[in-house]
């Protein structure tokens, strides 16, 4: 499992929320190197020889969301919790590549995910639509049915932090990708890029948490349980995004699937925070580091 940021309780709360209702956000005590000089190396996403810049896999605005001026996010993974301002970036795509990422879909979805205030615009902007079905926990929406909700912005964005996830470690100890897509990588690389449609092979779903019970965590992509085909997720500030990739995905994969149903469906569940507290308590509970850092946070008392 990759690393896992979430958000300590503190009395002061940011990202701060704009007049029209999105997270405004502001800068992390992250220090980029971008003032470093640049390498010259391919480039992944236009296979062109060219100097790369300081690439994040998941948007460096997130972890604004997750931060506060007095407590540092608490970083999941590798087998420990510790406190960390380090944000997962490498020198990696070119800038007009970041800049084809960036106006696909980090730009539209950046302000719009659930803040400590449990204010969520992108929540608001999808109820603001009429429901398919409506349940006590949730429900199941259209997203092309509402003119609010950006469709191809949302999946621009999704798709293109599982592929950064298929094309590097985004770490210094391992070469070998966060995930492996085999030959979806590429196939989503063209896509991202505007040249292929949609893969055929590749199934992407949706699911929102009610602000009260949205996690204030970024998950990067992992891998999920395995079936006929390779399952991941990954989870951010409250959207749980999940791919199959595969020859044989399953029907009951791709029913109310956001790629290929051409209205878009998104469900809300407010399930999302039990199913991420279980996976967590069951991978990190057992860990050396888990437990310093726990006996640790126990004798300084509730924050």
């Amino acid at each position: 499992m990759g690393p896992i940021h979430a958000r300590l309780r503190s009395p002061s709360n940011f990202p701060n929320i704009s007049p029209s209702g999105e997270a405004k956000i502001v800068g992390s005590r992250h220090r980029s190197s971008k003032d470093k000089q640049m390498p010259v190396q391919k480039c992944p996403l236009c296979l062109e020889v060219k100097p790369v810049v300081d690439s994040h896999l998941i948007p460096a605005a997130l972890f604004a969301y997750c931060d506060t001026p007095e407590l540092s996010p608490i970083r999941v993974g590798g087998g420990s919790i510790f406190p960390t301002d380090r944000q997962i970036h490498t020198f990696l795509l070119c800038s007009a590549c970041e800049d084809i990422l960036n106006k696909g879909g980090e730009s539209w979805m950046n302000p719009k995910f659930c803040t400590m205030e449990r204010v969520f615009p992108f929540y608001d902007l999808l109820i603001s639509g009429p429901a398919e079905e409506d349940e006590p926990d949730g429900g199941l929406y259209f997203a092309a049915l509402n003119p609010r909700v950006e469709t191809e912005k949302v999946a621009h964005f999704a798709m293109g932090i599982f592929w950064k996830a298929s094309v590097h470690s985004w770490t210094r100890r391992d070469v070998t990708p966060m995930i492996e897509l085999g030959r979806y990588s590429d196939q989503i690389r063209t896509w991202l890029k505007g040249e292929k449609p949609f893969p055929e092979g590749v199934c992407l779903r949706v699911t929102v948490s009610p602000p009260h019970r949205a996690p204030i965590t970024l998950n990067p992509p992992m891998a999920g349980e395995r079936t006929a085909c390779r399952n991941f997720m990954m989870h951010l500030l409250g959207i749980l995004f999940t791919i199959s990739v595969g020859n044989q995905i399953e029907p009951e994969l791709r029913s109310n699937s956001f790629s290929d149903d051409p209205n878009r469906p998104i469900i809300v569940s407010s399930r999302i925070t039990g199913l991420l507290e279980a996976k967590l308590v069951k991978h990190y509970r057992g860990q050396r580091k888990t437990r310093a850092y726990l006996s640790g946070n126990k004798k300084q008392g509730p924050t």
